[in-house]
């Protein structure tokens, strides 16, 4: 994990990733993805589809309906592997496929109808659609002892500066966040699935990375184990880490290097590389902006395998 001094230090966005899954009894399942980035997509919401969810927390049936006929659902097998453009371009959409789920709610549970969250459809596999939280829901630590910068933290935890993803308080917060979220749009849980539910097993042990074109290596990609220590490459265990597996059953999880950068036969530049294929023109919009609840953000954003 490459934490530079600043990104220890400065509260950077929340990134989460959830799965979806049955919506409105259709049989249909998607994965869901993060909180990052400033911005995590220059694109617009599709105007053609509406919020899936209605302000007082049900299921919008209408804008499902249509959400997956744009996303031609019933015809996607298990067997199909696309990624954020190809997903686009089979939605008409010019970039990225990003849509409307649900509106922004307090840590007292009060829903902010004004403040619809954006989400984009970055990768598909095995019946299952991961999609990323394309505006930043708050800013936090990734760990800064017992400090909180969000408000979203609940424990007493202290949580160590060189402490892991598993073992995080943006970890914390993260599921916080999805507790408050399911709290108020109850088929959240319904139709969202964790890896572990969903048998995700690709997505459990992802391999390290290089970081950019350079010699560092990100780790701790995987959500259940680390891989790929010795010669050449970063240590699987730095820190005397222990990795707390749990973490494979969250709802809400951040995405790690492997799937927004490089993946592990992957070197050089950024530009439509990682496992979900994003661009820097369309996908990573690298500005500070605001948060859905009022608090700056910077350009950087966390990911369970360090920062950017």
């Amino acid at each position: 994990m490459q934490l530079s001094a600043k990104a220890r230090l400065v509260s950077i966005i929340v990134a989460v990733v959830f799965m979806f899954g049955a919506l409105v009894g259709t049989g249909a399942y998607l994965i869901v993805y993060h909180l990052n980035n400033a911005n995590a997509t220059t694109q617009s919401a599709d105007a053609t589809i509406g919020n899936l969810f209605n302000t007082d927390g049900s299921l919008n049936a209408e804008n499902v309906s249509k959400f997956l006929t744009k996303l031609q659902y019933t015809s996607i097998t298990s067997s199909t592997t696309l990624t954020s453009s190809q997903i686009a371009s089979r939605t008409g959409n010019s970039g990225s496929f990003v849509f409307q789920m649900g509106y922004y709610v307090d840590p007292n549970g009060t829903i902010n109808a004004s403040k619809p969250i954006i989400w984009q459809a970055t990768y598909l596999r095995n019946g299952y659609l991961t999609i990323w939280m394309a505006n930043s829901y708050t800013s936090e630590y990734f760990n800064n002892g017992t400090s909180s910068n969000s408000g979203w933290k609940t424990s007493s935890n202290n949580y160590s500066k060189t402490g892991n993803y598993s073992n995080s308080l943006i970890r914390e917060v993260t599921k916080n966040i999805y507790s408050k979220l399911a709290g108020k749009f109850t088929t959240l849980n319904a139709i969202i699935k964790s890896p572990s539910e969903a048998g995700a097993t690709w997505q459990a042990t992802q391999q390290n990375a290089y970081y950019s074109s350079t010699s560092y290596w990100s780790i701790t990609n995987g959500m259940r184990t680390n891989a790929n220590s010795g010669s050449g490459k970063a240590n699987a265990n730095p820190n005397g880490w222990s990795w707390d597996s749990s973490v494979y059953s969250d709802k809400f999880w951040l995405p790690s290097h492997v799937e927004i950068f490089n993946t592990p036969d992957q070197t050089g530049a950024y530009n439509d590389r990682g496992l979900w294929g994003i661009t820097s023109a369309n996908d990573r919009k690298d500005t500070s902006s605001t948060a859905l609840d009022g608090k700056s953000t910077s350009q950087y954003c966390w990911l369970r395998s360090g920062s950017l």
